[in-house]
């Protein structure tokens, strides 16, 4: 799947218009670049960019280096057959990780939401723990135009548009 979305993201660069890429290391982007000192590029691709059920923001480390820290919103269903929007994030992990035994808070434009850690034995992916953490996070992405993640010290965007016609389309919950 990882590989699919590098593709999408880094050889599509005309995938959208819409979508947004920043050179960090220009004098234009000094003041937002600030921000992120360890990428070079940042890139945001919404769910109407993706035409999928997804949206990613991309940071490359280097320039000359094929290397990138993926934050991908996803619409699934969870093994209870609900429909859940999951939120990967670059940390590796393995199968039985002690670190996935707790659930984390994260600060979510603005509001603590508990999240649920997971791992598929590759990726750490994250869920709201309750149903007012979910119900936020699903309204924030309807009503906003964007929703923002800090994790530790570092803000992730992610481009909420499209995100409704994404939600209502996936099919809803399982029968």
């Amino acid at each position: 799947m990882f590989k699919k979305l590098l593709f999408v993201v880094f050889f599509f660069p005309t995938l959208s218009s819409a979508d947004i890429v920043v050179d960090l290391t220009t004098p234009e982007a000094a003041s937002f670049s600030e921000k992120y000192p360890e990428y070079e590029w940042m890139r945001l691709l919404s769910f109407a960019d993706t035409g999928e059920n997804l949206a990613i923001t991309a940071f490359q480390i280097s320039k000359d280096v094929d290397e990138f820290d993926l934050y991908i919103a996803t619409i699934s269903s969870s093994k209870k057959g609900k429909q859940k929007l999951y939120i990967t994030i670059p940390d590796t992990c393995s199968e039985g990780d002690p670190k996935l035994d707790e659930n984390t808070t994260i600060k979510t434009n603005e509001q603590n939401v508990m999240y649920l850690r997971f791992c598929d034995g590759k990726r750490v992916y994250l869920t709201p723990f309750s149903d007012a953490g979910n119900d936020f996070l699903i309204n924030e992405f309807k009503t906003k135009k964007s929703v923002s993640f800090v994790f530790y010290d570092l803000i992730v965007i992610i481009d909420a548009a499209g995100f409704t016609e994404a939600w209502n389309s996936f099919g809803g919950d399982a029968l």
